[in-house]
């Protein structure tokens, strides 16, 4: 990410390393709580939490400047840097509008807009 390379370039020198790691799902307590079920797909790909740390931390050693863990999310990873940004985003929007998994944003209306305003607090006048 463009983050690690700045941070990469921040750190040169000093001894410490900063390594991008990209994992892909990694079946967690996060999943459940969101109320979020791992697809087929995703499920197959998946690395356990310690499995993906043991990969990082090995990658880091080694001075790989990114890790990837796992074959498929390695394969998925370079082929999604051949294709534009925006497609990419594109795509993905219309995967989680049909799979039900889109945040779902709604305008304020003015009677949110009045509650908001009329339930904050008011600043303490000053003598």
């Amino acid at each position: 990410s463009s983050f690690t390379r700045a941070l990469r370039e921040e750190l040169r020198g000093s001894g410490v390393v900063a390594c991008e790691i990209s994992p892909g799902v990694v079946p967690s307590g996060f999943q459940a709580a969101a109320g979020y079920a791992l697809t087929k797909g995703e499920r197959r790909s998946s690395m356990s939490p310690e499995d993906v740390a043991t990969s990082a931390v090995r990658a880091m050693l080694r001075g790989n400047r990114v890790h990837v863990p796992g074959r498929m999310n390695a394969i998925a990873y370079a082929a999604l840097a051949l294709v534009p940004k925006r497609l990419i985003a594109w795509i993905t929007a219309r995967f989680m509008h049909r799979t039900g998994r889109a945040l779902r944003l709604s305008a304020p209306t003015n009677s949110t807009i009045t509650e908001a305003a009329t339930t904050r607090p008011r600043p303490e006048a000053r003598a």
